[in-house]
């Protein structure tokens, strides 16, 4: 256990990071791409779909940035990480106040949230991690 809390608290958050990058713009070209969908009928009900591509966008292109970007900018990159962290549980929170529940077909939405949050408690924690930020 204790090595899992080693590994957790000093590794490197740049993978998670450029999954969660990754994740962003791949699910905003799938929101814009797959208009009829029931699995985003949910969103819909609570802004456009364009909107919602639009958020899931920008976020994952500032994110792509920040990973590329060798200059460390710990305050903004602690704002685009609380900004994925709310992208993702207003996503969460369209699905629960639209179908009552969380199926679990979204389960890797939820799994991507505990990776921003981790990501979010992370910012400028340990000497890398102001080194990357």
């Amino acid at each position: 256990m204790r090595q899992l809390w080693m590994a957790l608290r000093y590794s490197s958050t740049l993978p998670v990071r450029a999954i969660l990058a990754v994740s962003m713009l791949v699910r905003a070209v799938l929101i814009l791409w797959v208009e009829a969908d029931a699995d985003i009928a949910h969103m819909i009900s609570v802004a456009p779909a364009y909107e919602w591509a639009a958020l899931f966008g920008v976020n994952g292109l500032l994110l792509t940035w920040r990973i590329l970007d060798n200059r460390p900018r710990v305050e903004l990159t602690r704002a685009i990480n609380v900004a994925t962290c709310s992208v993702l549980g207003g996503y969460i929170g369209s699905i629960v106040a639209h179908l009552g529940a969380l199926p679990s077909s979204d389960g890797d939405t939820a799994v991507l949230l505990l990776f921003a949050v981790w990501v979010t408690l992370r910012t400028n924690l340990t000497a890398s991690d102001k080194e990357s930020a």
